[in-house]
């Protein structure tokens, strides 16, 4: 028996697009994002999955959701382990402020 693993990072978010550190904090996924997800979908459906597992923050769910939907796995398994680490005062920063402020 063979097992395939494949990471899928979560689809674009406003946070994203603006360069700024996203860490814990719950930012859903934008329109890009969601078409990402979708995109991604599809080429996955070409190939038999038996589960998916994701971090229960809003944008790696909903990628999840929208890929388990068109592999007809059911629903996404949430694992706290997969959450993104928390970078604290630092969250909602992009880098140059990051620098100036650390």
């Amino acid at each position: 028996m063979v097992t395939t693993v494949c990471w899928v990072r979560h689809g674009e978010t406003s946070w994203n697009r603006e360069g700024l550190l996203q860490g814990q904090e719950d930012v859903p996924l934008n329109e890009r994002g969601r078409s990402q997800a979708q995109d991604c979908a599809r080429h996955l459906a070409a190939l038999r999955w038996d589960a998916i597992v994701s971090s229960p923050l809003a944008r790696a769910r909903d990628t999840a959701s929208i890929i388990a939907q068109q592999v007809r796995v059911g629903a996404p398994a949430l694992w706290d382990a997969l959450m993104e680490r928390s970078y604290g005062e630092g969250e909602g920063l992009c880098t140059t402020e990051r620098q100036l402020r650390f």
